[in-house]
């Protein structure tokens, strides 16, 4: 058998209704040599009837069943990367599906490109598959004026940008080097949200980023996504473990941890004030188990957040006054 140019870990658990849409998407890929490894974290809605049907009609499949939930989407995808065989891996999940040539456009900017990661703008759609919009919408303005083409990304600009936004906002957009991602010993079991923002931020302190702008992967926002299910006071939490660990590791300032953190706390409060005043008591739990870090710098850093952010509105607003 071909030695396979790219590993596919396919993570399933309970979303049967759009198995095999992704599926469909991957075995249809213009680049055809790959595995396919699937890893379902032991689905109880009819997905391991649908996984099992396709591993029989296609040898590229590796199907993996798992009899115990791990109880996180982190201890699936890392078990699905040891399997893998390939020197490239990348991430579909169960809920998305790829345009045929994703892994064809990955592939050939990774191979023009000296970087541990290739990634690309990904669509926004609904549960209905109806386009929202695209991710590269949401990024910052910096962001966008850069990067309006193919671009390579400097580890030092990735992680610049990452301490404002999880700049890949799915695993299903990304080809990474298989020695990267083990070097960094994959994502870590610390985080039931933010592992992949977390696993990012480690890679652009070893290496460089390549940005595909066309659209090559169709990211579904549905009420089942992990995003939606856990509370921000949870996220909040992960958020706070995120920075520390990099200022604990010295790869960026404690200030400039603690300004991450606050800009990104304040900028989620406009996803619900009421869950938002809810993490009071998470941040300073957080404080408490990081004294010297939290939460006197982090909340002085707050504060001028806020106060930047109070006083750019009423410019925004004076400057309108004057032009009306």
């Amino acid at each position: 058998m071909e030695t396979p140019e790219v590993s596919i870990v396919f993570t399933s658990y309970n979303h049967e209704r759009y198995l095999k849409q992704a599926l469909d998407s991957l075995l249809a890929q213009t680049l055809t040599n790959f595995e396919l490894i699937i890893v379902d974290d032991c689905s109880t809605d009819g997905s391991q009837d649908i996984l099992i049907e396709y591993a029989n009609k296609d040898s590229r499949i590796k199907l993996n069943l798992n009899t115990k939930n791990s109880g996180s989407y982190v201890c699936s995808t890392n078990q699905g990367a040891s399997m893998a065989t390939a020197p490239y891996l990348i991430f579909a999940q169960c809920d998305d599906w790829a345009e045929p040539n994703q892994l064809e456009r990955l592939m050939g900017a990774m191979h023009a490109n000296d970087v541990g990661v290739v990634f690309s703008c990904s669509n926004m759609v609904d549960e209905k598959e109806r386009l929202i919009g695209t991710d590269f919408n949401g990024r910052e303005e910096a962001f966008k004026k850069n990067y309006d083409a193919d671009s390579l990304i400097l580890g030092k600009d990735a992680m610049n940008f990452l301490l404002k936004a999880c700049i890949i906002p799915n695993l299903s957009a990304a080809l990474i080097k298989k020695d990267l991602y083990d070097d960094l010993q994959g994502l870590s079991n610390k985080y039931f949200v933010l592992a992949d923002w977390d696993f990012w931020l480690r890679a652009s302190i070893k290496s460089d980023f390549f940005y595909i702008r066309e659209p090559l992967n169709n990211f579904r926002q549905h009420p089942t996504t992990i995003r939606s299910n856990i509370k921000m006071k949870r996220q909040v939490g992960e958020l706070f473990y995120m920075m520390f660990n990099l200022a604990k590791s010295k790869n960026i300032s404690k200030m400039k941890a603690c300004h991450a953190a606050a800009s990104l706390w304040i900028y989620w409060a406009v996803n619900g004030k009421k869950e938002w005043i809810k993490t009071f008591p998470s941040l300073l739990c957080e404080g408490t188990k990081h004294s010297a870090f939290f939460p006197a710098a982090f909340f002085v850093e707050a504060a001028k957040v806020s106060i930047r952010k109070v006083f750019s509105s009423i410019v925004k607003i004076n400057i309108h006054c004057l032009y009306d």
